[in-house]
């Protein structure tokens, strides 16, 4: 992971600790782990920054079952998403699928469901997952999709002490 960004500190600058550490740490136990920002979090691009450096870090380790798309505009990225295949079964997951606000309702999001789709079935994929956001879910409907359950986000949170960095103690 040197040279890839992958953690913001308390003040806004990156660095690697306690994000990397917990990563790696569910990484070597096979397993993973989920972390949300907020609007207020800084930098402002931190959802960017971790997206590339996930991405980074996931195309480098199995490049063959991670493929990412875009949509481009005069040299400007509009919209990405990418599609992951799980080997060994008949499942794939299409992640991402993000357009940026200026760019809506104009059917990109829609290409790129479908174009992972057409991916996804030439590798023999037959079931794709999808943890649409509200945003989406209309879309994919639309497309076909069924939903078969909702997930639901849960963050625990530690009491805050006086010596907690950012506390106001």
């Amino acid at each position: 992971m040197d040279g890839v960004w992958s953690e913001v500190g308390w003040d806004g600058l990156p660095s690697r600790p306690a994000r990397a550490r917990r990563r790696d740490y569910f990484a070597g136990r096979g397993e993973a782990v989920e972390w949300k920002t907020r609007a207020h979090d800084l930098p402002v691009d931190i959802e960017s920054r971790l997206l590339a450096a996930d991405l980074h870090q996931r195309l480098a380790s199995d490049p063959e079952n991670l493929v990412v798309f875009m949509a481009e505009a005069s040299g400007e990225v509009v919209s990405a998403a990418w599609l992951e295949i799980y080997p060994g079964t008949d499942f794939a997951g299409l992640w991402g699928g993000s357009t940026l606000p200026a760019w809506r309702g104009r059917g990109i999001y829609k290409a790129l469901v479908s174009a992972r789709a057409r991916v996804a079935a030439a590798r023999g994929v037959k079931y794709l997952k999808v943890d649409a956001s509200a945003d989406s879910e209309p879309i994919l409907r639309r497309l076909g999709f069924t939903a078969i359950t909702k997930t639901t986000p849960f963050v625990s949170t530690p009491p805050v002490t006086g010596d907690s960095p950012g506390s106001l103690a």
